[in-house]
């Protein structure tokens, strides 16, 4: 079991490290909200992480619900890229982390069909649900 948490936060990390730092952008005035984004899109990676690592999938079911509403606060305030991005990473994590999910010695729980949902679900999907 320790084993696989290894592997599993060394996959994120480099998925992490992978997908950070890639966009530049000359504008200025568009900078800070970039900037803003792309901390609340990485957050959710790490959120997700630190749930899986607990072993339980209560927990991680809670984070995705968690990471549901955040991405409806984004879509009602207008802000539908990072509402899209902040879904697209959480998906991301899912699906890259899927087999340790399932691995997860309570994972037969009743909330793990929102897991599989939210993994599925085309992103435009989820924000017109949203």
């Amino acid at each position: 079991m320790t084993l696989i948490v290894i592997i599993v936060v060394a996959v994120v990390g480099f998925i992490c490290y992978m997908n950070c730092g890639n966009d530049h952008n000359t504008d200025q005035e568009d900078a800070p909200a970039q900037t803003e984004q792309s901390a609340t899109v990485n957050d959710v990676s790490t959120d997700l992480q630190a749930q899986l690592a607990t072993g339980d999938a209560e927990q991680l079911v809670a984070q995705v619900s968690a990471t549901i509403e955040k991405a409806k606060q984004l879509a009602t305030e207008g802000k539908t890229e990072e509402a899209k991005a902040y879904i697209e990473q959480a998906q991301t994590f899912i699906n890259d982390n899927m087999d340790a999910i399932k691995a997860l010695p309570n994972s037969d729980i009743e909330g793990m069909g929102l897991i599989d949902w939210f993994a599925s679900a085309a992103v435009d999907e989820l924000l017109m649900d949203i």
